[in-house]
């Protein structure tokens, strides 16, 4: 694995897959991070889930704590794009306003929306709470389990994919379509800056 030296000027890119608790999200980030090592492609995972749970441990946050974890989630995220790193995000937009807020702190950014119809996304939640399928990760603990009740859409995604019309592969490889367009303009970028 090749491994991206963080120069003055260096530029990485993120992509914040989000969507219902159960629309696939980690599926479909786990898939995509084994694509991209395969390509030598070093890539971080920030799960919104551990910045929730360390910012709110226990309970459900409240709109103030929404916002921090946003802002965490977010600063993370530009702080390792500005350091050369490939940032995935994987969970639920904990604010309206988050790809607009990551838009203008992070240079190439992206927003993927997983749709899927509230039943199903219930279903699948069920099912990997309960170790029912085989999930690609266990999924970070949570006090309660997450129904998605209090869920808003992102507003501006850049790609919105409905995993219950799609296969995981199918989702996958137009995110990695998606994540191509940013490697190549963080290496023009970076070119641009040496």
């Amino acid at each position: 694995m090749r491994d991206r030296p963080a120069s003055r000027g260096a530029q990485g890119w993120a992509v914040w897959v989000s969507g219902r608790p159960g629309s696939g999200k980690t599926t479909i980030v786990s898939m995509l991070r084994a694509r991209l090592i395969g390509r030598g492609i070093p890539v971080v995972v920030l799960e919104v889930a551990e910045f929730a749970t360390a910012i709110a441990p226990g309970g459900v946050p409240s709109a103030k704590q929404r916002a921090i974890i946003t802002r965490a989630v977010i600063q993370a995220a530009k702080l390792l794009t500005d350091a050369g790193r490939a940032v995935l995000i994987d969970g639920a937009v904990p604010h309206r306003e988050s790809g607009r807020v990551a838009r203008e702190l992070i240079t190439n950014f992206a927003h993927v929306e997983l749709a899927c119809p509230l039943d199903l996304c219930r279903d699948r939640e069920r099912a990997v709470r309960w170790n029912l399928v085989a999930c690609p990760q266990a999924p970070y603990p949570m006090a309660a389990p997450d129904l998605g009740l209090e869920y808003d859409a992102a507003v501006d995604a850049d790609l919105t994919l409905y995993t219950d019309a799609v296969g995981e592969w199918t989702a996958a490889e137009e995110v990695l379509r998606l994540a191509d367009r940013l490697e190549r303009a963080a290496c023009e970028r970076r070119r641009s800056c040496a």
